[in-house]
């Protein structure tokens, strides 16, 4: 059996569908971080081949993802040259499985899973593929649980059983048993039948006198050793508390301390200084896209009115030669008024010259502000109650949002009122000749051959005939219409409309209100920042200036214009009298020709009611494209002066770390300095009291006594290790038939040991079937003594064994690694992937782990997980 692809969907983390595609025959890596799903992997592979569907144990509980739902896991497998699809999913008494061949059922339920159980060859727990799947942090052969442990050498056992040619017999004969029972009674002085030393025995007996005496030794020497030490320590600790408390080094500290303080000072200014730059920046966007929309509004408008202009043109030629006298007059009129107005003013602005001319001067510091703070609380309040003003018309207009519905409701009484004309009763004559115009309705005369609707029914008068009643057709639905018309009027005359033209104009105006509140506010902000009574309070904290004339032209020269302005003003006002008689006469003329402009002048209305209080739109138009030119402009260089100071900006997390590790420094000085000096009084306070005793004369008899111990204890194990060699060379003798048993697994391991360790034999247990020693350079190491590296080494190593064995019995199944290489060193593990690489030839080898970098080197085929892409 050898994998293809693994697709997961609900299972952990994975609560999307997620596949491993691409699984070659041989060496296969799924090398990624933590966390990244290859143990969930691992774990869900063993699910489908040895958790039954029904299953709901702890190790399908964890399968299920946070959110809940049932794992499913698809696995795609090579057997016996067909390709299967195995599909499971687990669900608590309500699990499925099912088994494709080339897109087809092959087998569900049941059946099912005796076939997975078949393909593995594995009727015992965990099969003989169990022994080749390493979970993350079990690489060894020992299992934590006693019934796994059973079960692998169970598994072990019958792999060795069913390829070994022959067992040989376990005994040697009688003669080789009394040998063995006369040799173990003399061993049974000194040890127990387990092997250890019987209690109260010679041996024991001599062994617990050397062990007080050793024990004695060991406890003298320590003491001696400690006060060496204690000695040897005191001169240190003195050394390195001078080092501390040098004047220069803390200096040096103090002076570090201070430099990192002024830094972190410095980058958290120019921090502050880059938050107030971004705040600028923020208002002049907002301003600039404030103004944008406003010059957009503006410039719809503009072209509305230049098209209802033509239309209003195209209108006006009708009746251009009756209005082109008063034209001329007007114009006449309105240049004498604009020299009268001119004259006007300057007559004005002459009067003014000379009242200014007879004030005082005035200390031209206080003139200026109070003319300033006069000037901006004028605009205020010009601007507050304009803004009052235009909130008051923009609360009394019709709003947006109602307009829209009155229009709606309007179209819907025309589409009413069209589909009842169609389908009403209707009327229409025909008349004889020369009998034109006899039939009428009322007032209203039936035309020949026209159409006249009556849903309501009618009477018609034919004259010299007679009265005609039309009755109305009661299928026609007239109520439809006449409830949409009572509600349209009802809310018309709500606001004190008289139609629907007359609410589109209430919303001109409210938009044109809108506006002009808008523009208000602008000003009021711009010229009373902090409102109209500080203003009021600023103007009024100013002494009272009595003679606040402006310096102007001397007097005479005052006077004289003054005069001037005022005979000019006398002249102009009586050529504009008499030239507003003749356009009095031009203008009754003209107005039989203003009709004819009425329904163009309707659209001219409406526009310019939105551009109502702008003497020059197009001029508007020009001064807010200035305007957003400039704010851009502006923008521009805040955004380049907030990313100058961005560049220049120190990094404040860089500056505060090294201040805190400058004051770490300083603190870990002077702990240190508190703990030396703390260690040295107890290091003298314990070579006062260890001064005084005679611990060295002391060892030196227990060592005598303990060495004549040893002599005597040597003597009596040399005894015991010969009756332990005689009854370990009897059974070595009734064993060796036992070497055959293993010899399989030991031709498959012993050319993978020697990758690692030229020479190196393994010796195993034909019990267990598992590693005992390892044998390097002629010394017998015990499996259990060997590093965690080791172990973790020769592991792997026994299982790629049989998964050979498994091979060459015809029973291969892939060997999956979930993070098994973790202890070995960077020297042993390029060994390790040469033992991978070298049974990857004939073996299926999957490879998991999170060591990306140290993984790079293995080679094989690169495995990802990837997203499920349907279709």
């Amino acid at each position: 059996m050898k994998l293809r692809s693994i697709r997961l969907h609900n299972v952990r983390r994975f609560t999307e569908p997620v596949e491993v595609r691409g699984i070659t025959p041989g060496l296969n890596v799924l090398s990624a971080p933590n966390e990244h799903g290859k143990s969930t992997i691992f774990d869900a592979l063993h699910a489908v081949f040895f958790r039954d569907r029904k299953s709901f144990d702890k190790r399908i509980k964890s399968l299920v993802p946070h959110a809940g739902g049932s794992p499913q896991v698809e696995v795609e497998i090579e057997h016996d040259g067909a390709v299967y699809r195995i599909e499971k999913m687990f669900k608590r008494g309500a699990g499925t499985v099912r088994v494709l061949r080339r897109g087809s059922l092959f087998r569900q339920a049941d059946a099912a899973e005796e076939w997975i159980r078949t393909v593995l060859k594995a009727p015992e727990r965990g099969g003989p593929a169990g022994l080749l799947w390493v979970r993350q942090g079990q690489a060894g052969l020992h299992r934590r649980d006693k019934r796994e442990n059973e079960h692998a050498q169970l598994a072990r056992r019958n792999l060795l059983t069913s390829v070994a040619s022959e067992v040989d017999a376990m005994t040697g004969g009688r003669r080789m048993e009394v040998a063995r029972s006369r040799c173990r009674a003399e061993l049974a002085q000194y040890l127990t039948g387990s092997g250890r030393e019987k209690k109260g025995g010679p041996l024991a007996a001599k062994r617990q006198e050397t062990t007080g005496l050793a024990g004695r030794q060991a406890e003298l020497r320590g003491v001696v050793h400690k006060l060496r030490a204690a000695l040897a320590d005191r001169r240190r600790l003195r050394r390195e508390l001078e080092e501390w408390l040098d004047p220069g080094e803390a200096r040096k500290r103090a002076a570090r301390l201070k430099a990192a303080k002024e830094a972190h000072e410095e980058g958290r200014r120019h921090a502050e200084q880059l938050e107030r730059a971004c705040e600028k920046e923020d208002a002049k966007r907002q301003e600039a896209e404030r103004m944008r929309e406003r010059c957009d509004a503006l410039l719809k408008d503009v072209l509305e009115l230049a098209e209802a202009g033509r239309a209003h043109e195209t209108a006006g030629r009708a009746r251009k030669a009756a209005a082109d006298q008063l034209t001329a007059e007007e114009a006449r009129l309105k240049r004498l008024e604009k020299e009268r107005r001119k004259a006007l003013g300057q007559a004005a602005r002459a009067e003014r010259a000379l009242r200014r001319a007879l004030r005082k001067e005035s200390v031209e510091a206080q003139r200026q502000r109070r003319g300033e703070l006069a000037g901006r609380l004028e605009q205020a309040e010009k601007a507050r109650r304009a803004r009052e003003k235009a909130q008051a018309e923009e609360d009394s207009e019709l709003g947006e949002e109602l307009v829209n519905e009155l229009e709606q409701q309007d179209a819907q009484v025309r589409a009413l009122r069209r589909s009842r004309d169609r389908e009403a009763a209707a009327v229409t004559m025909s008349y004889l000749p020369g009998k034109g115009g006899a039939a009428s309705i009322g007032d209203r005369v039936l035309e020949e051959g026209v159409r006249v609707s009556v849903p309501d029914g009618a009477e018609v008068d034919i004259a010299g005939v007679g009265r005609l009643a039309v009755h109305p057709d009661l299928r026609v639905d007239n109520d439809s219409l006449e409830e949409s018309l009572a509600r349209l009027h009802s809310v018309l005359h709500g606001f004190g409309l008289e139609d629907i033209a007359a609410a589109r104009a209430s919303l001109g105006r409210r938009r044109a209100a809108a506006e002009r509140r808008r523009d208000a506010e602008a000003i009021l902000k711009s010229v009373a920042p902090r409102g109209i009574p500080a203003l009021r309070e600023a103007l009024a904290a100013l002494p009272e200036d009595t003679d606040a004339g402006q310096v102007g032209l001397p007097l005479e020269e005052a006077r004289s214009r003054e005069e001037k302005a005022r005979s000019a003003l006398d002249a102009v006002d009586g050529a504009f009298e008499r030239q507003r008689e003749r356009s009095a006469e031009a203008e009754r003329r003209a107005t039989l020709g203003e009709a004819a402009l009425d329904a163009a002048e309707t659209r001219l209305g409406r526009v310019k009611a939105s551009l109502q209080g702008l003497e020059s739109p197009e001029e508007e138009v020009r001064l807010r494209e200035e305007a957003c030119t400039r704010l851009s402009r502006e923008l521009e260089a805040l955004t380049g002066q907030r990313l100058a100071m961005e560049q220049a900006a120190p990094n404040l997390e860089e500056l505060s770390s090294r201040l805190e590790r400058t004051r770490s420094v300083v603190d870990k000085a002077r702990e240190e300095e508190e703990r030396l000096r703390l260690e040295l009084r107890g290091l003298d306070t314990f070579i006062e009291l260890q001064a005084g005793n005679a611990v060295e004369e002391e060892l030196a008899d227990v060592c005598e006594q303990l060495a004549k111990a040893k002599d005597e204890l040597q003597a009596i194990e040399h005894e015991t290790e010969v009756l332990k060699c005689l009854d370990k060379a009897l059974t070595a003798a009734q064993e060796s038939a036992r070497d055959r048993y293993v010899r399989p697994v030991l031709r498959e391991l012993v050319p993978l040991i020697r990758l690692l360790w030229l020479d190196a034999e393994i010796r195993f247990d034909a019990e267990n079937v598992l590693p005992e020693a390892l044998v390097r350079a002629g010394t017998e190491e015990d499996f259990n003594v060997l590093s965690g590296g080791t172990q973790e080494q020769i592991a792997i190593l026994v299982r790629l064994a049989f998964a050979q064995i498994l091979a060459k019995s015809g029973r291969d199944a892939p060997a999956i690694l979930d993070d098994a290489i973790v202890f070995t060193d960077d020297d042993r593990i390029e060994a390790m992937f040469d033992a991978l690489t070298q049974q990857a030839r004939d073996l299926q080898i999957i490879v998991l782990s999170c060591r990306q970098r140290a993984f790079r080197e293995l080679g094989g085929t690169s495995l990802r997980i990837e997203p499920v892409v349907e279709g």
